[in-house]
């Protein structure tokens, strides 16, 4: 779909086998941004190169005239299609921050430090970085328009969103945790920061997360704002779980967690802990009141 002069999205759906016939239903955002050259934001998961080709036919050009390809972070259903897009459009740039590097240029090391079922099905290999991105880069389009990167960590350490300045176009990836969604971030801290300073970049018109419908006008502030406010109201029930339990045990305040956020039990996954696990740690940490 067109969302501006310059941007193009495509949902991709898919599914994660998370054990012996029971399966999660998800989705996940690509985009396309014009200029003299095309690039592709993220690239969905093993497979999807068709989705992609039909995104880059309704945007008016050829598969061929992708020049970069820009990871917003290292995660399957984000770079799951990288190493066959690569491989068909011979050696376009490979783009992502430097934090994410080690496991788009790895995916073995990812699974081994990140592993949850279904991993091999999304991911198709490993490939080379060539340009790194860092906050306040400006990719230069060509048609004197720009991608100014933002590095929003918290979902993970490299994490980046994109701003096109000129459309009013925020890209925000997974930076925002979204109500009745798995709530997945490795540092509560860097979370709320990352929210707090897409929240004051001026002349959004239009949001586009990862798992969420594209946002426009007065929704977009509500979104961030709305983010902001899920990790908050998912550290008063870790607190409240733990306090209850007299547990400090991941799992078993994670259990409570999911009641509590009404989300079904396929959310409990190895990434689910870990996002329990990191409001555990801001639990013990100094700066804990000011969440």
């Amino acid at each position: 779909m067109q969302i501006s002069e310059h941007v193009y999205a495509a949902r991709v759906s898919f599914r994660v086998q998370i054990g012996p016939e029971r399966y999660l239903d998800r989705f996940v955002y690509v985009f396309l941004v014009r200029g003299e050259k095309v690039n592709l934001i993220d690239t969905g998961i093993a497979g999807c190169q068709e989705a992609i080709w039909g995104l880059v036919r309704e945007s008016g050009r050829t598969a061929s005239e992708i020049g970069r390809i820009i990871l917003t972070h290292s995660h399957p259903d984000h770079i799951g299609g990288v190493f066959g897009l690569q491989k068909a459009l011979f050696g376009s740039t490979i783009a992502a921050h430097s934090a994410e590097v080690r496991w788009i240029e790895d995916v073995e090391q990812q699974y081994r430090e990140r592993s949850f079922p279904g991993f091999h099905a999304l991911v198709e290999g490993s490939v080379k970085v060539n340009q790194l991105l860092d906050d306040g880069n400006a990719i230069e389009l060509g048609d004197k328009s720009t991608l100014k990167v933002i590095h929003t960590p918290g979902h993970s350490k490299g994490h980046i969103a994109l701003h096109h300045e000129q459309d009013g176009v925020l890209i925000s990836a997974d930076s925002i945790p979204l109500p009745n969604d798995i709530p997945i971030y490795e540092d509560v801290f860097v979370s709320l920061g990352s929210i707090e300073k897409l929240r004051l970049i001026q002349g959004v018109r239009v949001l586009l997360a990862s798992w969420d419908e594209p946002r426009y006008g007065d929704e977009v502030q509500q979104v961030l704002v709305n983010g902001a406010k899920q990790i908050r109201k998912l550290h008063r029930l870790v607190l409240n779980a733990k306090d209850r339990l007299r547990s400090s045990d991941t799992p078993t305040v994670a259990r409570q967690v999911l009641e509590g956020l009404g989300l079904p039990q396929t959310a409990f996954n190895p990434l689910f802990l870990r996002t329990i696990e990191g409001h555990l740690r801001a639990d013990d940490s100094p700066e804990r009141q000011e969440i």
